[in-house]
């Protein structure tokens, strides 16, 4: 999606590449990047890390992958580690949250009954849902989501966050669904 706003805005990048979440977070913190492209919708949280925010460029919906036959409240609700951060919390009291480094363990825990339900991006539950072998689960939407936009450091704000939100509302949720879909793998 970035591609496609940088070349409607006209500018040139280099992405640099992290191995891991404790990597990414120590880059934004060191102020090392000029731009982010993934930050939350929440001004506090990127003016602390020293970053200006874009208007939102992608909504992110949540589902909950449930067993068909599952007819109760969620009490036990799993959450890839990974998005742990970006993932709803029910609003329901008792809720013990657990968290699972693959798809593949969530989907054997829900399964086995250790969990009622596991929370994902509704595009992964829809792939999760249409591979073979997951006929005896149900996907339901969470009503949650998030938004993500672009974070510029501090020291390139000036005219940079409006170039940027003139490409980012010049795109069509059509175009940005296609990009998504195109470009995600749901992995392990």
């Amino acid at each position: 999606i970035f591609r496609e706003i940088a070349t409607r805005a006209g500018i040139h990048y280099e992405v640099q590449v992290v191995k891991n979440e404790a990597e990414y977070t120590a880059l934004l913190e060191s102020g090392q990047t000029d731009i982010c492209l993934d930050l939350g919708e929440n001004y506090y949280d990127a003016e602390n890390l020293g970053y200006r925010i874009t208007s939102p460029y992608v909504t992110a919906e949540f589902s909950w992958i449930k067993r068909k036959d599952f007819t109760g409240n969620i009490e036990r609700a799993g959450k890839i580690a990974y998005f742990a951060s970006a993932m709803p919390q029910l609003q329901d009291e008792g809720v013990k949250y657990y968290h699972f480094a693959t798809y593949t363990e969530a989907l054997s825990a829900v399964r086995s009954g250790l969990m009622d339900a596991f929370c994902v991006y509704t595009f992964h539950a829809e792939n999760i849902l249409w591979e073979g072998g997951n006929e005896d689960l149900m996907a339901t939407y969470s009503f949650a989501d998030t938004k993500y936009a672009i974070g510029v450091s501090d020291a390139h704000v000036n005219h940079l966050v409006s170039i940027l939100n003139k490409a980012v509302i010049s795109l069509d949720s059509d175009l940005v669904d296609d990009i998504t879909r195109e470009h995600t793998a749901l992995g392990d």
